[in-house]
Protein backbone atom coordinates (compact mmCIF):
# COMPACT_ATOMS: atom_id res chain seq x y z
CA UNK A 1 0.00 0.00 0.00
CA UNK A 2 2.58 2.43 0.79
CA UNK A 3 4.02 2.23 -2.86
CA UNK A 4 -0.12 3.44 -3.58
CA UNK A 5 -0.20 5.70 -1.23
CA UNK A 6 3.70 7.51 -0.86
CA UNK A 7 5.48 6.38 -4.61
CA UNK A 8 9.08 7.44 -5.25
CA UNK A 9 7.04 9.04 -8.81
CA UNK A 10 4.24 8.28 -10.83
CA UNK A 11 4.97 7.17 -14.45
CA UNK A 12 2.78 7.74 -17.38
CA UNK A 13 3.65 7.23 -20.62
CA UNK A 14 1.63 7.93 -23.91
CA UNK A 15 1.34 8.16 -27.94
CA UNK A 16 2.52 12.20 -28.38
CA UNK A 17 -1.20 12.82 -30.58
CA UNK A 18 -4.03 14.91 -29.47
CA UNK A 19 -5.77 11.87 -27.85
CA UNK A 20 -2.78 10.36 -26.28
CA UNK A 21 -2.30 13.56 -24.52
CA UNK A 22 -5.74 13.97 -23.60
CA UNK A 23 -5.20 10.41 -21.87
CA UNK A 24 -2.06 11.39 -19.93
CA UNK A 25 -3.83 14.44 -18.57
CA UNK A 26 -6.50 12.61 -17.66
CA UNK A 27 -4.41 10.10 -15.56
CA UNK A 28 -2.39 12.69 -14.20
CA UNK A 29 -6.00 13.89 -12.40
CA UNK A 30 -6.91 11.08 -11.02
CA UNK A 31 -3.45 10.40 -9.19
CA UNK A 32 -3.01 14.35 -8.55
CA UNK A 33 -5.43 13.71 -5.91
CA UNK A 34 -2.96 12.54 -3.35
CA UNK A 35 0.77 12.40 -5.27
CA UNK A 36 2.63 15.98 -5.51
CA UNK A 37 2.20 16.87 -9.51
CA UNK A 38 6.02 17.25 -9.04
CA UNK A 39 6.43 13.05 -8.40
CA UNK A 40 4.07 12.76 -11.56
CA UNK A 41 6.31 12.27 -14.68
CA UNK A 42 5.03 11.98 -18.38
CA UNK A 43 6.96 11.06 -21.15
CA UNK A 44 6.21 9.01 -24.61
CA UNK A 45 5.26 5.95 -24.97
CA UNK A 46 8.85 4.38 -25.88
CA UNK A 47 10.14 6.41 -22.70
CA UNK A 48 7.72 4.71 -20.38
CA UNK A 49 7.80 1.14 -21.62
CA UNK A 50 12.03 1.27 -21.69
CA UNK A 51 11.96 2.93 -17.68
CA UNK A 52 10.15 0.34 -16.31
CA UNK A 53 12.47 -2.24 -17.49
CA UNK A 54 15.54 -0.10 -17.02
CA UNK A 55 14.47 0.37 -13.43
CA UNK A 56 14.41 -3.43 -12.58
CA UNK A 57 17.73 -3.69 -14.89
CA UNK A 58 19.89 -1.61 -12.65
CA UNK A 59 18.53 -2.56 -9.33
CA UNK A 60 19.57 -6.75 -11.04
CA UNK A 61 22.88 -5.36 -12.12
CA UNK A 62 23.80 -3.96 -8.88
CA UNK A 63 23.01 -7.26 -7.28
CA UNK A 64 25.15 -9.13 -9.86
CA UNK A 65 28.26 -6.60 -9.36
CA UNK A 66 28.30 -7.36 -5.80
CA UNK A 67 28.24 -10.84 -6.47
CA UNK A 68 30.66 -10.31 -8.52
CA UNK A 69 33.15 -8.74 -6.19
CA UNK A 70 32.10 -11.56 -3.12
CA UNK A 71 33.64 -13.78 -5.49
CA UNK A 72 36.92 -11.63 -5.45
CA UNK A 73 36.69 -11.27 -1.65
CA UNK A 74 36.80 -14.65 -0.96
CA UNK A 75 39.96 -15.22 -3.11
CA UNK A 76 41.47 -11.62 -1.59
CA UNK A 77 40.42 -12.63 2.15
CA UNK A 78 38.39 -9.58 2.06
CA UNK A 79 34.65 -8.98 3.30
CA UNK A 80 32.06 -8.40 1.22
CA UNK A 81 29.83 -6.49 3.65
CA UNK A 82 32.82 -4.40 4.60
CA UNK A 83 33.01 -3.23 1.02
CA UNK A 84 29.50 -3.03 0.39
CA UNK A 85 29.36 -0.74 3.62
CA UNK A 86 32.45 1.30 2.56
CA UNK A 87 30.89 2.07 -1.26
CA UNK A 88 27.78 2.13 -0.06
CA UNK A 89 28.48 5.42 2.10
CA UNK A 90 29.62 7.33 -0.87
CA UNK A 91 26.54 9.28 -1.69
CA UNK A 92 26.99 8.86 -5.71
CA UNK A 93 26.50 5.25 -5.24
CA UNK A 94 24.05 4.41 -1.77
CA UNK A 95 23.78 1.26 0.12
CA UNK A 96 20.76 -0.53 -1.43
CA UNK A 97 21.24 -3.77 -3.19
CA UNK A 98 24.38 -3.97 -2.18
CA UNK A 99 23.94 -7.24 -0.52
CA UNK A 100 25.68 -10.70 -1.57
CA UNK A 101 23.71 -13.30 -1.96
CA UNK A 102 22.81 -16.85 -3.73
CA UNK A 103 21.01 -14.06 -6.62
CA UNK A 104 18.48 -12.53 -7.06
CA UNK A 105 14.95 -14.62 -8.04
CA UNK A 106 11.36 -13.50 -8.80
CA UNK A 107 9.56 -12.75 -11.92
CA UNK A 108 10.81 -9.39 -12.56
CA UNK A 109 14.21 -8.69 -12.69
CA UNK A 110 15.23 -11.75 -14.96
CA UNK A 111 12.16 -10.92 -17.28
CA UNK A 112 12.78 -7.18 -17.55
CA UNK A 113 16.60 -7.90 -18.16
CA UNK A 114 15.82 -10.02 -20.98
CA UNK A 115 13.40 -7.93 -22.99
CA UNK A 116 15.97 -5.60 -22.68
CA UNK A 117 18.50 -8.12 -24.12
CA UNK A 118 16.02 -8.59 -26.71
CA UNK A 119 15.34 -5.13 -27.74
CA UNK A 120 19.02 -4.38 -28.20
CA UNK A 121 19.46 -7.44 -30.41
CA UNK A 122 16.20 -6.06 -32.42
CA UNK A 123 17.16 -2.86 -32.72
CA UNK A 124 21.15 -4.20 -34.25
CA UNK A 125 22.81 -3.67 -30.89
CA UNK A 126 24.59 -6.18 -29.93
CA UNK A 127 27.54 -4.92 -27.61
CA UNK A 128 24.80 -3.58 -25.51
CA UNK A 129 22.49 -6.86 -26.17
CA UNK A 130 25.75 -8.99 -24.44
CA UNK A 131 26.17 -6.60 -21.83
CA UNK A 132 22.96 -6.75 -20.13
CA UNK A 133 23.01 -10.37 -21.07
CA UNK A 134 26.08 -11.18 -18.55
CA UNK A 135 23.90 -9.67 -15.35
CA UNK A 136 22.00 -13.09 -15.88
CA UNK A 137 25.05 -14.79 -16.30
CA UNK A 138 26.59 -13.30 -13.49
CA UNK A 139 23.06 -14.33 -11.53
CA UNK A 140 23.26 -18.17 -12.66
CA UNK A 141 26.94 -18.39 -11.61
CA UNK A 142 26.49 -17.11 -8.30
CA UNK A 143 23.95 -19.96 -8.00
CA UNK A 144 26.16 -22.71 -9.35
CA UNK A 145 29.22 -21.18 -7.00
CA UNK A 146 27.33 -21.34 -4.10
CA UNK A 147 26.50 -25.07 -4.71
CA UNK A 148 29.93 -25.80 -5.45
CA UNK A 149 31.03 -24.08 -2.54
CA UNK A 150 29.14 -26.47 -0.31
CA UNK A 151 30.37 -29.60 -1.87
CA UNK A 152 34.27 -27.67 -1.97
CA UNK A 153 33.79 -27.26 1.81
CA UNK A 154 32.04 -30.73 2.16
CA UNK A 155 35.30 -32.62 1.01
CA UNK A 156 34.54 -32.28 -2.49
CA UNK A 157 31.79 -34.37 -2.45
CA UNK A 158 28.16 -34.46 -1.00
CA UNK A 159 27.31 -37.77 -1.77
CA UNK A 160 24.79 -39.76 0.46
CA UNK A 161 25.29 -36.51 2.77
CA UNK A 162 22.57 -34.57 4.69
CA UNK A 163 21.89 -30.75 3.64
CA UNK A 164 19.58 -28.57 5.18
CA UNK A 165 18.20 -25.46 3.07
CA UNK A 166 16.39 -23.24 5.13
CA UNK A 167 14.78 -20.76 3.20
CA UNK A 168 12.63 -21.78 -0.75
CA UNK A 169 10.59 -18.60 -1.66
CA UNK A 170 12.96 -15.95 -3.66
CA UNK A 171 12.45 -13.13 -0.75
CA UNK A 172 11.96 -13.39 3.08
CA UNK A 173 8.52 -13.16 4.66
CA UNK A 174 6.45 -14.48 1.58
CA UNK A 175 5.21 -17.43 -0.11
CA UNK A 176 6.85 -16.75 -3.90
CA UNK A 177 9.31 -19.38 -5.35
CA UNK A 178 9.40 -17.55 -8.64
CA UNK A 179 13.23 -18.01 -9.95
CA UNK A 180 14.26 -18.76 -6.60
CA UNK A 181 17.47 -18.81 -6.16
CA UNK A 182 16.91 -22.15 -3.88
CA UNK A 183 15.33 -24.02 -6.84
CA UNK A 184 18.76 -23.96 -8.65
CA UNK A 185 21.02 -24.74 -5.63
CA UNK A 186 18.67 -27.40 -4.73
CA UNK A 187 18.87 -28.92 -8.19
CA UNK A 188 22.53 -28.84 -8.42
CA UNK A 189 22.79 -30.86 -4.92
CA UNK A 190 20.78 -33.23 -6.43
CA UNK A 191 22.81 -33.68 -9.27
CA UNK A 192 25.55 -34.19 -6.80
CA UNK A 193 23.76 -37.25 -5.05
CA UNK A 194 23.12 -35.22 -1.77
CA UNK A 195 19.98 -35.85 0.57
CA UNK A 196 18.65 -32.47 0.36
CA UNK A 197 15.99 -31.00 2.98
CA UNK A 198 14.41 -28.12 2.46
CA UNK A 199 11.98 -26.19 5.42
CA UNK A 200 10.08 -22.46 4.45
CA UNK A 201 7.75 -21.41 6.75
CA UNK A 202 5.29 -20.18 4.18
CA UNK A 203 5.80 -22.46 1.26
CA UNK A 204 3.80 -25.46 1.03
CA UNK A 205 5.72 -28.82 0.65
CA UNK A 206 4.16 -29.77 -2.72
CA UNK A 207 5.03 -26.77 -4.46
CA UNK A 208 9.02 -27.21 -3.36
CA UNK A 209 9.23 -30.90 -4.46
CA UNK A 210 7.28 -29.54 -8.23
CA UNK A 211 9.62 -26.48 -8.23
CA UNK A 212 12.80 -28.68 -7.63
CA UNK A 213 11.55 -31.62 -9.53
CA UNK A 214 9.14 -31.01 -12.19
CA UNK A 215 5.46 -31.46 -11.94
CA UNK A 216 4.78 -34.80 -11.35
CA UNK A 217 8.27 -36.02 -10.47
CA UNK A 218 10.13 -37.55 -7.83
CA UNK A 219 13.06 -38.29 -5.65
CA UNK A 220 13.55 -39.83 -2.82
CA UNK A 221 16.57 -37.62 -1.59
CA UNK A 222 14.63 -34.63 -1.29
CA UNK A 223 12.20 -33.78 1.99
CA UNK A 224 10.32 -30.84 3.34
CA UNK A 225 10.09 -30.21 6.59
CA UNK A 226 6.65 -29.02 6.08
CA UNK A 227 5.29 -27.79 9.92
CA UNK A 228 8.52 -26.32 11.31
CA UNK A 229 11.99 -26.34 12.14
CA UNK A 230 13.12 -26.63 15.83
CA UNK A 231 16.37 -24.70 17.32
CA UNK A 232 16.50 -26.63 20.79
CA UNK A 233 19.60 -24.94 21.73
CA UNK A 234 21.56 -21.49 21.19
CA UNK A 235 24.74 -23.15 19.32
CA UNK A 236 26.79 -20.45 17.74
CA UNK A 237 26.71 -22.61 14.44
CA UNK A 238 22.67 -21.45 14.41
CA UNK A 239 23.98 -18.55 13.98
CA UNK A 240 26.26 -19.10 11.28
CA UNK A 241 23.62 -21.17 9.21
CA UNK A 242 21.00 -18.44 8.93
CA UNK A 243 24.19 -16.26 7.06
CA UNK A 244 24.47 -17.23 3.34
CA UNK A 245 27.50 -14.66 3.78
CA UNK A 246 29.33 -17.11 5.86
CA UNK A 247 29.46 -19.14 2.87
CA UNK A 248 30.00 -16.58 0.19
CA UNK A 249 32.39 -14.76 1.91
CA UNK A 250 34.66 -17.30 3.09
CA UNK A 251 34.97 -16.24 6.78
CA UNK A 252 35.55 -19.73 7.96
CA UNK A 253 37.39 -19.03 11.33
CA UNK A 254 40.23 -21.33 9.88
CA UNK A 255 40.95 -19.51 6.97
CA UNK A 256 41.64 -16.16 9.26
CA UNK A 257 43.30 -18.19 11.75
CA UNK A 258 45.80 -19.19 9.01
CA UNK A 259 45.98 -15.97 7.46
CA UNK A 260 47.37 -14.65 10.97
CA UNK A 261 49.30 -17.36 12.05
CA UNK A 262 51.56 -18.63 8.63
CA UNK A 263 54.46 -17.04 8.78
CA UNK A 264 55.20 -18.28 4.88
CA UNK A 265 51.76 -16.53 3.82
CA UNK A 266 51.78 -14.24 0.81
CA UNK A 267 51.20 -11.19 0.09
CA UNK A 268 49.19 -9.88 -2.47
CA UNK A 269 49.31 -6.53 -4.72
CA UNK A 270 48.29 -4.08 -2.00
CA UNK A 271 50.59 -5.46 0.33
CA UNK A 272 48.20 -7.42 2.42
CA UNK A 273 48.86 -11.07 3.47
CA UNK A 274 46.71 -13.54 2.43
CA UNK A 275 46.83 -17.32 2.68
CA UNK A 276 47.96 -19.51 0.38
CA UNK A 277 45.99 -21.59 -1.87
CA UNK A 278 47.05 -24.72 -0.22
CA UNK A 279 46.64 -22.83 3.62
CA UNK A 280 42.73 -22.06 2.26
CA UNK A 281 41.66 -25.63 1.20
CA UNK A 282 42.94 -27.50 4.59
CA UNK A 283 41.58 -24.70 6.88
CA UNK A 284 38.07 -25.11 4.62
CA UNK A 285 38.83 -29.31 5.31
CA UNK A 286 39.95 -28.20 9.58
CA UNK A 287 36.48 -26.01 10.01
CA UNK A 288 33.06 -27.50 10.37
CA UNK A 289 30.91 -27.40 7.43
CA UNK A 290 27.97 -24.35 7.68
CA UNK A 291 24.63 -26.11 6.75
CA UNK A 292 23.53 -24.29 3.37
CA UNK A 293 20.76 -21.18 3.55
CA UNK A 294 19.26 -20.34 0.74
CA UNK A 295 16.82 -17.73 1.70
Amino acid sequence: MVDLTSPDRILIGGEQTEGGLAAIEALVSVYANWVPRERILKTNLWSSELSKLVANAFLAQRISSINSISALCEKTGADVDEVARAIGSDSRIGPKFLKASVGFGGSCFQKDVLNLVYLCGHFGLPEVAAYWDQVIKMNDWQKTRFARHIVATLFNTVSGKKIAVYGFAFKKDTNDTRESAAIAVCRDLLAEHANVMVYDPKVPADEIVRDTLGAGNSNARLSVAASALASALTWRQNDQMLRTRRILTQSLDGVAATARTDPHRQPNAAGNHVPRRHDVRSARYRAAAPAACAG
